[in-house]
């Protein structure tokens, strides 16, 4: 099943203003697995702009929510896996096995940055002054 895919900014699809798509096809067999939007000049300010007003929100959170933010994105990778790994495989001409693990890998990262930031905290209470969402650069 192919699918359009387009830009993700502000937490929703949104179009190329361009309404050009790049072809995305499986080195297996060369079918189109996809088609992905195109980006713009215009497209990539609208892009970064939102990053940037999303990091602000993202350090406003306390960081408990940020934590539970990140284990509840590893859950959604491994509720959706199938068809990343389909995806995946199908893009690259992986084997769905190692596409598999790399879905994984996806998920236990997510994990991994929640621990990591809990170790860091109780570790070094005093390097918490520099963390960028606390004393944003």
């Amino acid at each position: 099943m192919m699918i359009n895919y387009d830009h993700w900014i502000s937490g929703k699809a949104t179009a190329p203003s361009s309404g050009a798509f790049i072809d995305s096809t499986s080195p297996v067999d060369g079918r189109l697995v996809a088609r992905i939007a195109s980006g713009t000049e215009s497209d990539v300010a609208c892009a970064v702009a939102a990053a940037h007003d999303a990091g602000h929100a993202w350090c406003e959170r306390r960081p408990m929510e940020r934590g539970q933010l990140l284990m509840a994105l590893g859950r959604a990778i491994r509720e959706r896996a199938d068809r990343f790994i389909e995806l995946e495989s199908a893009e690259t001409g992986k084997p769905a096995w190692q596409a598999e693990l790399e879905v994984e890998g996806a998920a236990q990262y997510c994990e991994f940055l929640r621990r990591a930031r809990q170790h860091r905290a109780r570790q070094c209470p005093r390097r918490r002054s520099r963390d960028p969402c606390i004393h944003p650069a």
